[in-house]
């Protein structure tokens, strides 16, 4: 399906919506082609390629919203779609808290470093990319190595009841490898980007290797507080899990710590976080959101006070405020959280630290209270034990329980170096540098 075929696409949805009594419709049409291959123990496994045209479909009626994706693109059954959409809409209660969708036309600024031919005509490249990057990872010392390279390119064309009527397109690729000396010798890293000229498989693939060589015979953890250098691997997994706490909708339903903390401090005085959906290269930058309203970047904290929350339209209005244009189909939501880097080379970090940990990767991460900001979550890979700054030993088994306002308010040091942080683990992407954190919670797993 060309562009003129998606914009038609989405005009007949949003004029049949309006027909059918709907108030507001949002219609995106996308088309979007995607290519992986996974390696296991040194060899691609499974390549895999999906090619599909999808239309995703917002609805309100009488304060009562409903959304819906469909790979449909013929026109009848789209029709259906929509009378059955309406018909179930009518039977839901109203969102008093609904206060429409952003009303325009808009004007759009392009973000450069986001579509890239070299990645929507790949092929071939994919195959040596992994290639190098484990024959990389070999040299090293590394045994085995496993992972993912995924790349696709994406077309689509929004129009809404609004007025907003606009196409974009974007290319993106990551690369995840973990290396392993033996079952309990692992490192873990990706690099994600919009261009093939700055993914970087080689080089985190050398680090996965490295890490996964100095990791040495680990013995089982201790528990108490000590200070832990997060790497940014593990640094965007905990903050990856904290983006949903900056929208408002989640404010407003009672699952954030971040409540009522407008104007307060809740991070150190060193932490300035920042979502940025223009970030030229970043993973989910796009210049405008699910309703058409052109993004721009928002400080969330700046020097550890809170500053404001992630908006749409309603929400804003709720708020007495304006979007942030962060809208998603149903709540809003972080596109790229960027952490301000400090002044400080890694190496000095963990030379400064008296009693402490260097965590490299981490999972399972999960609120246990999503009001006060309890959770816990689960080192995994190389897990280095710090006495007087010198790495003395390698750790297992344990678990961080913790609350996330105590570890923003507990950093201590961040690194000149960041990078841009994107896997299965993570939902949002996160660009960030070394964290070191005081008095970190380490508890038993499980």
């Amino acid at each position: 399906m060309d562009i003129s075929e998606s914009l038609r696409g989405a005009e007949f949805v949003v004029e049949k919506a309006k027909e059918l009594g709907a108030d507001d419709c949002i219609a995106t049409v996308s088309n979007a082609l995607g290519r992986q291959l996974k390696f296991v123990n040194n060899e691609i496994a499974t390549s895999k390629t999906w090619d599909f045209i999808s239309t995703s479909i917002f609805l309100s009626k009488g304060k009562r919203i409903i959304a819906s994706t469909i790979q449909e693109t013929d026109q009848a059954k789209i029709e259906e779609a929509l009378k059955n959409l309406i018909s179930i809409a009518g039977k839901m209660q109203p969102k008093q808290d609904f206060q429409g969708i952003a009303k325009g036309p808009f004007q759009y600024k392009d973000i450069p470093e986001t579509f890239d031919q070299k990645v929507a005509s790949m092929s071939e490249e994919g195959v040596e990319i992994v290639s190098s990057a484990i024959d990389q990872a070999l040299e090293i010392g590394a045994k085995r190595c496993s992972g993912v390279l995924l790349w696709n390119s994406s077309e689509s064309y929004k129009v809404t009841s609004g007025g907003v009527n606009v196409s974009g397109k974007g290319t993106d690729i990551q690369f995840s490898l973990r290396a392993l000396v033996d079952k309990e010798m692992s490192g873990h890293n990706v690099s994600v980007s919009r261009t093939l000229g700055k993914l970087n498989a080689g080089k985190v693939a050398q680090e996965a290797a490295k890490t996964a060589v100095m990791c040495k015979k680990p013995v089982d953890g201790k528990v108490g507080k000590f200070d832990i250098l997060f790497h940014p691997m593990a640094f965007t997994n905990l903050m990856s899990y904290t983006a949903n706490s900056f929208s408002s909708f989640y404010v407003d339903s009672g699952f954030s710590f971040l409540a009522d903390k407008i104007g307060k401090n809740v991070a150190a005085d060193m932490v300035t976080l920042t979502d940025d959906g223009t970030m030229p290269n970043g993973y989910n930058s796009s210049k405008y959101d699910e309703e058409g309203h052109p993004v721009r970047p928002t400080v969330l904290v700046k020097d550890g006070v809170m500053q404001t929350y992630l908006h749409n339209t309603s929400t804003a209005r709720n708020h007495n405020t304006e979007s942030t244009g962060n809208a998603g189909m149903i709540s809003p939501g972080a596109w790229n959280i960027d952490v301000k880097p400090g002044d400080m080379e890694v190496d000095d970090m963990i030379s400064g630290i008296k009693d402490g940990l260097y965590v490299t990767n981490l999972w399972y991460s999960r609120f246990t209270n999503y009001r006060t900001g309890d959770f816990s979550t689960i080192p995994r890979d190389a897990i280095f034990r710090i006495k007087d700054g010198k790495i003395v030993e390698n750790w297992k088994s344990i678990r961080i329980s913790d609350n996330m306002l105590n570890i923003m308010k507990n950093i201590s040091a961040l690194s000149k170096e960041k990078r841009q942080v994107y896997w299965w683990e993570t939902s949002c992407p996160v660009t960030t540098p070394h964290v070191l954190v005081k008095g970190v919670n380490v508890t038993r797993p499980q």
